[in-house]
């Protein structure tokens, strides 16, 4: 009979701990029906002057508040759903968060075959799809989309460039007509109007 090597000991001789009870704490809730789930209902919506502040919710919105000029609170409400598919996700490197828009519009506007694709609303608010230009935000503050708070940065050279309304707006014209195309065809088949 041949000896038992050293390694062989050491591992049959090793005493495995027993997991002490339950690692996790059980929902209270288990097992009870939550009902049925509750569509989201639109954004609350204040006006100070020239400026509309839409209420955000959820996990990182809570509390918060997106500032727009007037002139695109009617299109950034019409885009999404409401305000109904406006939502705060942290963003980049430095998990900055920021509001998008998800949903068909977004994913119409993007030209992106993912139903979840979120666009940023700075983004759409200026037209923008370039990868090289990036928008900033003058008060470092991103729920303040107001006009005179945003200024384009080409990130090659770090230059900063002032926003020509006139063009952002012909330029976010021509890529949602496709993008409320499709939203005004998904509400025909549930039954709500576009505006």
């Amino acid at each position: 009979m041949k000896a038992p090597d050293a390694v062989a000991l050491t591992i049959a001789n090793t005493i495995i701990p027993e997991p002490k009870g339950r690692t996790r704490k059980v929902r209270t809730d288990k097992g009870k029906g939550r009902g049925p789930r509750k569509p989201p209902s639109p954004a609350q919506r204040t006006q100070h002057g020239e400026i509309v502040e839409l209420a955000l919710r959820g996990v990182h919105g809570v509390g918060k508040v997106l500032r727009l000029s007037q002139k695109d609170a009617v299109f950034i409400l019409n885009a999404s759903d409401d305000g109904r598919n406006l939502y705060v996700v942290p963003h980049g490197a430095g998990r900055v968060p920021m509001v998008t828009i998800s949903g068909l519009f977004a994913q119409a506007f993007a030209g992106s075959s993912n139903p979840s694709h979120n666009v940023t609303v700075a983004r759409l608010l200026l037209g923008e799809t370039h990868g090289g230009r990036t928008v900033q935000f003058l008060d470092h503050d991103t729920f303040n989309l107001c006009r005179g708070n945003l200024v384009t940065e080409v990130r090659a050279t770090k230059q900063r460039f002032p926003i020509d309304w006139q063009k952002a707006e012909a330029r976010r014209t021509e890529l949602s007509e496709p993008a409320f195309a499709a939203l005004s065809e998904k509400h025909a088949r549930i039954g709500r109007a576009v505006r």
